[in-house]
C-alpha cells in the first residue's frame, strides 16, 4: 500500500518525534510512504488562533 505523508508544520518543528514514528510504523506494517514535494499550508496554526480569513490564502497549493 502507498501512503502520502504530509508533515504539517506543527508535526515538523513541535511534533517530530510523532511524525516519525508514525512513518515507522506504517512502514513496520508494509506500507510504502511517500512525501509529496508540493505540501501546502493546511491554515491550522492560523485557524486554532481564530485568523480563519487570514488562513485561507495560505491554504491554497
Amino acid at each position: 500500500m502507498n501512503v502520502n505523508f504530509f508533515v504539517t508544520c506543527i508535526g515538523d518543528a513541535l511534533k517530530s518525534r510523532m511524525a516519525r514514528d508514525s512513518v515507522l510504523l506504517l512502514e513496520k506494517l508494509g506500507c510504502r510512504v511517500n512525501f509529496p514535494e508540493k505540501q501546502g499550508c493546511c491554515g491550522q496554526p492560523a485557524i486554532n488562533s481564530g485568523y480563519i480569513k487570514e488562513a485561507i490564502p495560505g491554504m491554497k497549493i
